[in-house]
């Protein structure tokens, strides 16, 4: 789960810290109802150590993030000014509390997050100091031990914004592999926890997924502020964001409706199904270049965004979440198709979601009905001519990449 993209480097003196009045939850439907069996709850604690240092006599707090380098866990802790400490708890059903997940090294429940990569010399071997933050973590009601990762990582997801929001000012039928990752450029907050199949209790084989961000509905804020305090939320809790199956908000869900969708949850999507049967992207390519769009109503992106595939990974539930098959085999890294099912590879999207498959391409061209019988553009290799390769990423967890440092942009 990755929130905050499009994080600029170098953006000093604060970087890019997690929401502290915000919940972030990873929900999955174990039993196909369209409704979260099992979240785990993000909670963030902001910390200040306010580093002094003697100036003529006074002692006065430095303005940056670290008062010299760092080349461990302990020491980032030591020396650096900000820091986030993360509980993580376990909810199932309609329980409103959870139970913590805890260190299995030592029973602690306080993960303190990586630190974002200010730049080499404050960080002189930042990766292999962030190997110190992935955690092997106790999941209640579990005898499988799981593995957590928080922090800072490079932007994975592979899309030539810029070109294709100017009205698709870029050959939608060109080469795939034209350039590469035009995201490179951004880093992203990566909220990443690996789970043995049996922590989720599941009824069915078929896994339903999707983040969501939860904050009290009033902000309140402070006469007299202080570093953690300029305002504190108050209220019922208030979903305002979501993500199931990438680029849904991007390319299906109509601008008018963004705020609503994000606002509910996958059970009640019903008012969103037009976005579904009647997609207006593709009639907009027609429009602006003329490329005849598949016929309406389609029940193929019912079955890739509300239902499931038959046969692969189908559930009785109703509602758009990313759904993965847990019987399907695994494809190692470097043998994996980047069109995932559409390219023959049952086990890449929209059956789950592998760092290499091109989420970009593939919603393309499911969208220009790819899974549409009869489409007349059905066959045609829509893509935004960037290059995804599953052997761009690592092949062990939290398995994205390294971020931009900030003294280089």
């Amino acid at each position: 789960m990755t929130f905050r993209p499009h994080q600029y480097a170098a953006d000093a003196p604060n970087y890019h810290w997690l929401e502290e009045n915000a919940t972030y939850s990873m929900n999955f439907d174990t039993t196909g109802s369209g409704r979260s069996d099992l979240s785990f709850d993000f909670i963030i604690n902001t910390r200040l150590h306010d580093i002094l240092l003697d100036v003529g006599g006074q002692r006065v707090s430095i303005p940056t993030m670290a008062i010299g380098p760092m080349n461990s866990r302990s020491e980032a802790i030591q020396f650096g000014n900000l820091q986030e400490d993360i509980q993580v708890f376990a909810r199932r059903g309609k329980k409103k509390r959870g139970l913590p997940l805890l260190n299995f090294t030592n029973g602690e429940r306080v993960f303190v997050r990586a630190p974002d990569y200010v730049g080499q010399k404050t960080y002189p071997n930042y990766e292999g100091m962030i190997n110190e933050y992935i955690y092997p973590v106790t999941i209640p009601n579990c005898n499988e031990v799981g593995r957590l990762f928080i922090g800072q990582r490079l932007q994975p997801t592979e899309f030539n914004r810029g070109k294709f929001y100017d009205l698709f000012s870029l050959n939608l039928l060109g080469n795939p592999n034209l350039a590469a990752n035009p995201d490179g450029r951004f880093n992203i907050t990566a909220l990443a926890l690996e789970i043995h199949r049996d922590c989720f209790q599941a009824s069915s084989n078929v896994l339903g997924a999707w983040g969501s961000v939860q904050i009290r509905q009033t902000r309140k804020f402070s006469k007299k502020a202080s570093f953690r305090k300029i305002f504190r939320q108050v209220g019922r809790p208030i979903q305002v964001a979501r993500i199931g199956n990438p680029l849904v908000d991007d390319l299906i869900i109509g601008l008018g409706d963004h705020n609503r969708f994000h606002n509910t949850e996958p059970s009640k999507d019903r008012p969103f199904e037009v976005y579904y049967t009647n997609p207006a992207l593709p009639e907009l390519i027609r429009l602006v270049q003329g490329i005849a769009p598949p016929g309406v109503p389609r029940s193929d992106l019912q079955e890739v965004y509300l239902t499931g595939i038959p046969d692969l990974n189908q559930t009785n539930g109703r509602g758009e979440m990313l759904r993965l098959n847990m019987d399907s085999p695994i494809v190692r890294r470097g043998a994996q198709n980047r069109l995932g099912v559409l390219g023959g590879d049952n086990s890449g999207f929209p059956n789950g979601r592998r760092p290499g498959d091109d989420v970009v391409d593939i919603t393309l061209q499911l969208l220009m009905g790819a899974r549409s019988p009869g489409s007349p553009s059905g066959n045609l290799n829509f893509n935004d001519g960037n290059r995804v390769r599953d052997i761009d990423f690592r092949g062990e967890f939290p398995y994205l990449n390294t971020p931009l440092a900030g003294n280089a942009q």
